[in-house]
């Protein structure tokens, strides 16, 4: 079982590089990026072929660490050819489990004045991590 888990951290990881790249030659677009528009290889090539399903990505994630073990027994996970997530299902430890379906996605970039934040005046600003 761990080597399923292995090998899917393997695809996703070479994914992931695939859209940094992306993101780097297209600065104005960010991650904001279909699979067709993803700088190809053999390597993804090979790697997406060996999960395709009829319209898209199938992907099983297996738990190692204990601590992920009390969490989830499984994490499946379902990408459509563009490679958006259009499910998720984790089976938790006692067999329940929760099931996310997503819709209506965007992929836009989001300005980074979304994450800035200027506190009211007066207000007490601590630091518990030493940050």
């Amino acid at each position: 079982m761990l080597g399923f888990v292995d090998s899917a951290i393997g695809r996703v990881s070479v994914i992931s590089a695939a859209e940094t790249q992306f993101a780097k030659e297209h600065p104005e677009l960010g991650y904001t990026c279909t699979l067709s528009q993803l700088p190809r290889s053999e390597e993804i090539t090979r790697l997406l072929a060996k999960d395709r399903i009829d319209n898209g990505y199938a992907l099983q994630l297996l738990p190692r660490s204990p601590s992920m073990k009390r969490m989830f027994q499984k994490f499946d996970l379902r990408l459509n050819n563009d490679l958006v997530a259009e499910r998720t299902e984790m089976t938790q430890p006692n067999g329940d489990q929760i099931i996310t379906t997503y819709s209506n996605q965007t992929r836009a970039t989001i300005p980074a004045s979304t994450f800035e934040f200027t506190p009211p005046p007066g207000t007490a600003i601590s630091t518990p991590l030493g940050r």
